[in-house]
């Protein structure tokens, strides 16, 4: 697998007060635990708050760049995620999370997959012009950390995966892409499992507006979405593994 960070600080403006740094561990022998596994990364950043239409001041992310994608969702058989994370004070990884410290210094962030889509396998590459982007969310912390349509329709479903309980919200980005957010209420620091049973979900709504089977995904990463904080904080993937396994034809 073929992997590419990026700090991703697509929202600051001269207005912007802050920073962010990223921090990757390679090995040089690529001696990775599967062929799946991603180098450990940390990101440390602290930002002004934003403007309520537009919040977000970064995505640092790690995406998979393998030849993978584009894949139709038809011929996806499993999106395998293997994922652990800490967020934490200051500018050193911490041992665990503290959601209370993280409220109490004005943290407004989350942790998520992200997967952009469109049933061109072309366009589904690009972040910018893709018809959908399909988000799942192991933790939000901060009240301006909201997935699009919580607001205003609320929680569309309900479905447990892998033991996990996650509401799915739809909604529309500010590029008119169409925005499907799976979010667990509870942080979910430790995942191991299939992710295609949510995508299977939103498949079976044999809606225009939701993804086909037709469709092409054309980018996934895994990343953290830093609106602001009031102290500097750290990001840290220790473990990050995601095996797309593709059906036998």
């Amino acid at each position: 697998m073929i992997w590419k960070v990026n700090p991703n600080q697509w929202g600051v403006t001269a207005a912007t007060v802050g920073s962010l740094c990223m921090n990757v561990t390679t090995f040089n022998n690529e001696t990775y635990a599967t062929d799946a596994t991603a180098p450990e990364f940390a990101v440390t950043w602290i930002y002004n708050q934003g403007p309520e239409t537009a919040p977000v001041h970064a995505f640092p992310n790690c995406k998979v760049a393998s030849q993978v994608f584009p894949a139709s969702f038809n011929n996806i058989d499993k999106l395998m995620l293997d994922l652990e994370w800490t967020y934490g004070l200051g500018n050193n990884t911490a041992v665990s999370t503290s959601k209370a410290d993280l409220e109490k210094n004005l943290v407004n962030t989350n942790v998520a997959i992200d997967i952009f889509a469109d049933p061109d396998q072309n366009v589904a590459t690009d972040t910018e012009k893709a018809k959908m982007e399909i988000m799942v969310w192991f933790a939000a912390y901060g009240p301006a950390t909201q997935p699009l349509g919580m607001a205003t329709t609320g929680i569309v479903e309900t479905q447990v995966v892998e033991g996990i309980s996650f509401d799915l919200y739809t909604g529309e980005n500010a590029a008119g892409q169409k925005v499907f957010t799976w979010y667990s209420a509870t942080p979910i620091h430790n995942y191991t499992g299939d992710l295609m049973p949510l995508m299977d979900i939103l498949l079976a709504k044999n809606d225009p507006d939701y993804p086909s089977t037709k469709d092409y995904i054309g980018y996934m990463s895994l990343g953290s979405e830093a609106l602001s904080a009031n102290s500097t904080v750290t990001f840290h993937v220790p473990t990050l593994a995601i095996d797309v396994e593709l059906k036998q034809s």
